[in-house]
């Protein structure tokens, strides 16, 4: 819930406000000060979100070795599936084969939170038992000789995110209100000002003050 607070300071500079009657020169003009009560509400999307707080998907994988040589991968290492990501969480040896066995080595992978063609992973991390993955930073050569698979359907994935108000979101929310608001204040003013009287209002000025935005990051959306 977004609730904008915007404030308008009058810089009128050397405009002073004058009755007709009060006019002494051909320079000035009559201007009538004239106060039009004005409120405005507006919802936005928080697009931005805590990584923190975000419900990866988690689960164990089966890596097989036939290769004559071990492996051994670092913390983070990628396993994908399209653009899901999954990262091993420590340093990881895969055994070589030995007598036509291949070696074996069964550990758990935690998804990204986002994938890897942007957007949150969510529920699409929850994949089944039996699904093949890949290592997309191994050499060709190793590569041939290594297969992926989950052993159980990974759990925990979840759509729903807590959002993040950074200072990028609230300076593109902020742009998008003042515009918006000076758009409709504008409407107002000459929606509601007195026809029958021989005065325009003045446009806006393009510049406000700056306002501010409040925002309940506690709640899940």
């Amino acid at each position: 819930m977004i609730s904008p607070q915007v404030t308008l300071q009058n810089a009128i500079g050397n405009i002073v406000f004058m009755s007709e009657d009060s006019i002494t020169a051909d320079t000035q003009v009559p201007l009538r000060k004239q106060i039009i009560p004005f409120e405005i509400q507006k919802k936005y999307t928080i697009t931005t979100y805590d990584v923190s707080k975000v419900h990866r998907a988690s689960g164990k994988i089966k890596i097989t070795n036939t290769r004559s040589e071990s492996i051994n991968l670092k913390p983070q290492t990628r396993v994908v599936l399209d653009d899901i990501v999954y990262r091993t969480q420590g340093w990881l040896e895969i055994p070589a084969a030995q007598d036509s066995t291949p070696g074996e080595v069964t550990v758990g992978v935690v998804a990204d939170a986002m994938l890897s063609t942007g957007g949150l992973t969510g529920i699409k991390g929850n994949i089944l038992t039996g699904t093949q993955l890949m290592f997309p930073g191994l050499d060709p050569q190793i590569h041939e000789g290594v297969s992926v698979v989950t052993t159980e359907d990974f759990r925990g994935g979840e759509d729903g995110f807590f959002p993040l108000l950074t200072e990028e979101e609230k300076k593109r929310i902020e742009t998008q209100f003042q515009a918006y608001f000076l758009s409709a204040a504008q409407e107002s003013i000459e929606k509601n000002f007195n026809k029958d009287v021989d005065f325009i209002p003045l446009p806006l000025p393009e510049a406000i003050t700056p306002f501010q935005v409040e925002i309940h990051s506690d709640q899940e959306v």
